[in-house]
């Protein structure tokens, strides 16, 4: 059964999600695995990402948690792209962007309503 959610708890969602998205672009400066040091970095900031994420799930619903955390990150990751591995910023990234966090919103005002 879940609790509800505290600042506290938000506050480590947001930093679950952070980490997440260090441990992805981690993997992708480890080049495959050809740096060792970085995805092996990577693998341990993915372990302690799933520990933090069971304990936000013990007071978010999984659906919101989920839905902030992917959407989010994918935000992270594609800024994460642009700025240290020189990924292209399109309109359709833009738009992508606008997108997730319409949906993040949407999904979280649904999930407060009793309806």
């Amino acid at each position: 059964m879940t609790q509800s959610p505290t600042l506290r708890t938000w506050l480590l969602l947001l930093a679950t999600v952070f980490a997440e998205a260090g441990a992805t672009s981690l993997l992708k400066y480890s080049d495959g695995f050809q740096r060792i040091a970085p995805g092996l970095m990577s693998f341990g900031v993915y372990v302690l990402v799933l520990f933090l994420f069971s304990h936000v799930l013990a007071s978010i619903p999984a659906s919101v948690a989920y839905t902030v955390w992917t959407g989010l990150g994918t935000l992270l990751l594609i800024l994460s792209g642009w700025v240290f591995f020189g990924e292209a910023m399109t309109l359709v990234n833009l738009a992508g962007i606008a997108l997730i966090v319409i949906g993040v919103i949407l999904i979280n005002r649904r999930q407060g309503s009793s309806s």
